[in-house]
């Protein structure tokens, strides 16, 4: 358990191209206003920042759910992606924006932007399960542009779907959830290159079922090619 402590306690901040923050920030710098989604191992909140009044999210994550599902290297390879995405030139208008990351004793926390009309499952019920042919080539177009600019940083998602579609204030898109994210060009952990070949395939299946293409239902290795599937 100490070791998955350790794992856990890695406090560095993530630092969002609007703004580099310079020192550690805490719980009490937000108000929490309400719930607005659940995960099995976090709660995403509507937060406001005391200081400017800006209204953000809050993913909560809690430590000891993480650990007792075995999701370290989940919030690992989020906070990896999002550092390289939060680092990369401009702000994309499509992503989700992180702020800041930080941590007490029995949560992380990553603040990020609110996208107040909800994600893109949540907009497809209240149109009844489809949109109109010009709303779906609006919403294809944009979640393209995002995707070009994940792979060209040599991520990929691998768990693109409408849940992970944010809507923001304005009716654009923003990709979410990095947690399955693939990052081409990082070394794998000693223990991973360790690993009998058999075992490797068993743990590269992530995703959602109903969006997983055909190469990553036979082992093949993940391509960018995985997140346009998903798109369909």
């Amino acid at each position: 358990m100490t070791c998955h402590s350790d794992t856990i306690n890695d406090s560095r901040q993530l630092s969002g191209s609007e703004e580099k923050l310079k020192e550690m920030r805490t719980r009490s710098d937000f108000i929490f206003l309400n719930e607005i989604g659940e995960g099995s191992f976090s709660t995403v909140y509507h937060v406001r920042e005391r200081s400017t009044g800006r209204e953000l999210a809050a993913k909560v994550c809690f430590k000891k759910q993480i650990i007792r599902e075995k999701k370290i290297d989940y919030i690992f390879r989020e906070k990896e992606a999002l550092i390289r995405l939060s680092n990369s030139d401009g702000k994309h208008p499509f992503l989700a924006q992180v702020m800041c990351t930080f941590q007490d004793i029995e949560n992380l926390y990553i603040i990020m932007t609110l996208a107040k009309k909800g994600d893109l499952l949540k907009l497809m019920r209240k149109s009844g399960g489809r949109f109109d042919l010009n709303l779906t080539r609006f919403y294809a177009s944009e979640i393209v542009v995002a995707l070009d600019h994940i792979h060209s940083l040599k991520i990929i998602h691998r768990d693109l779907k409408p849940e992970n579609i944010l809507i923001s204030e304005t009716g654009h898109i923003l990709v979410s959830d990095f947690g399955s994210a693939k990052i081409l060009d990082r070394a794998k952990p000693t223990r991973q290159m360790n690993r009998p070949e058999s075992q490797k395939r068993r743990g590269s299946f992530v995703g959602t079922a109903q969006f997983v293409s055909p190469e990553v239902l036979k082992g093949e290795p993940v391509q960018q090619a995985c997140d346009y599937w998903a798109l369909g």
